[in-house]
């Protein structure tokens, strides 16, 4: 009777044991879960269709134009070339030019990656008017707000080559 008692204790022990686990599992999950939705991971359905429609009205008022003057500036913001389904997206880069105006740089030849806060020179670069309709299009995903508030400030992409100034 007695081992009987102590298996009793024993699994009674192991049963309040593994329902402590379980709660301290579910709790963590739980506040882990409200973390990433302060931090803006997960974000509605409506949040994400407003900061879409925000993005497009912000590209809409970009002007492309084709740099004639070489231009100094500061990277903000890089992306490296990339490509999706069938289309080819440049280097994008957003650059403060020396003139303190933000803008935004697609070189089809940029081989290197740039880093934040990097001092770049941008010279003219001849686009056909074949590759501008097909791969001349500023394309960044946004998934930070911070991002599109930079990307609010640009007026102007350029056509352009990228090239690293010398320290």
């Amino acid at each position: 009777m007695k081992n009987i008692k102590k298996e009793h204790n024993l699994s009674t022990n192991l049963f309040n044991h593994c329902n402590s686990i379980r709660i301290i599992f579910y709790s963590l999950m739980f506040f882990w879960g409200l973390s990433l939705m302060s931090c803006g991971i997960l974000r509605s359905d409506k949040y994400w269709k407003i900061e879409q429609k925000r993005i497009s009205e912000i590209r809409s008022r970009w002007i492309y134009k084709e740099l004639t003057t070489e231009i100094k500036g500061k990277v903000l913001l890089f992306r490296e070339p990339f490509g999706f389904d069938l289309t080819w997206y440049p280097a994008f880069t957003i650059i403060q030019t020396t003139e303190q105006d933000t803008v935004i740089v697609l070189d089809k030849e940029l081989k290197t990656m740039l880093k934040k806060g990097e001092f770049v020179n941008v010279e003219p670069l001849e686009w056909s008017e074949l590759e501008k309709e097909c791969f001349g299009t500023a394309y960044f995903p946004i998934k930070k707000t911070k991002i599109s508030k930079i990307l609010a400030s640009v007026k102007v992409v350029y056509y352009g080559k990228i090239r690293i100034q010398a320290k």
